[in-house]
């Protein structure tokens, strides 16, 4: 387990070895998912559940979120970078080989050569100041940090990952300080061109949502993409054509340049998609909702 995977983590050998007892069955307990006590609230049942795919769960007492990292976190009481290390430690010899195959590529040097994991507390507290969980949004993005070096500097490096394959990347300022809050990596750092890039993609089925960038992409989740781009590009549009999609939803800032640019892009996706609505919001943009709201959303188009 050389990349940071989740699914990749033998959760059930770890807890066992930690004489932690767990219920894969029985109330509350769903198919493909485990409950343990939960450690971060007076839990005496087995309230926090825990996806065995992906790793990540909630306890349905104190409404916690919880991924395996911070899970080990708090059990172990280490570090972010010390619960990385314990995870590795625990591959999982079953889990499926196709999806093993295809793990993320990441030869070459597309990611700046200073992007690490050790994130610093100031790009810490960025995501947490923006009610973002950081142990869950790091692993499931593959998201990177830069600290005062290289041009890009104090910077969240988010990779663009299509086909399970890194493909370049853009970054976003933690600092709020620096002229441009994105910057992306030059076409010649990308193995394709930024008008193919569609963010997140790899998530979609038959329904999608778009956002404008990839701070509302984390709030949303899994069948939420962002085109990073003020406008679909034709070879955009192409590739969602190719897709299958029968339902497409644009839920954008709700300033009015950006609503009238999402029904812009609502028109020319029309003509390929069944469906395609503009969904507004009173105020804000996507990346600005809370986690009950966000939710609401994506369970009313899911």
């Amino acid at each position: 387990m050389s990349k940071l995977d989740l699914r990749f983590f033998d959760i059930l050998s770890y807890l066992e070895d930690l004489g932690i007892p767990v219920h894969e069955e029985g109330k509350n307990i769903s198919e493909g998912w485990i409950g343990i006590q939960c450690p971060f609230c007076d839990d005496i049942s087995n309230h926090l559940g825990i996806n065995l795919d992906t790793k990540v769960g909630r306890c349905w007492k104190c409404k916690t979120p919880v991924s395996a990292i911070s899970l080990i976190m708090m059990l172990e009481n280490i570090s972010y970078g010390g619960a990385c290390e314990r995870l590795k430690e625990y591959p999982d010899p079953y889990y499926n080989q196709e999806i093993r195959e295809r793990n993320l590529k990441t030869s070459g040097h597309i990611l700046p050569r200073e992007a690490t994991k050790d994130f610093s507390s100031i790009a810490l507290n960025y995501l947490i100041n923006r009610n973002f969980t950081p142990t869950i949004l790091i692993p499931k993005y593959d998201l990177y940090c830069t600290n005062n070096l290289g041009k890009y500097k104090f910077r969240i490096v988010i990779p663009i990952i299509i086909n399970y394959e890194i493909v370049g990347f853009t970054s976003r300022d933690y600092t709020d300080r620096a002229e441009l809050r994105y910057r992306k990596c030059s076409i010649e750092e990308s193995r394709i061109h930024h008008k193919e890039w569609l963010y997140n993609i790899d998530t979609i089925k038959d329904k999608v949502l778009i956002v404008e960038g990839p701070t509302d992409v984390w709030r949303m989740g899994d069948g939420c993409i962002s085109p990073l781009t003020s406008e679909f590009s034709n070879r955009q549009i192409e590739i969602l054509s190719t897709k299958k999609i029968k339902e497409a939803y644009f839920l954008f800032d709700s300033e009015p340049n950006a609503q009238a640019q999402a029904k812009r892009m609502a028109n020319n996706l029309s003509a390929f998609i069944p469906h395609v609505e503009v969904l507004e919001l009173a105020s804000g943009d996507p990346g600005g909702l809370d986690e009950i709201e966000a939710q609401k959303i994506m369970s009313e188009i899911f």
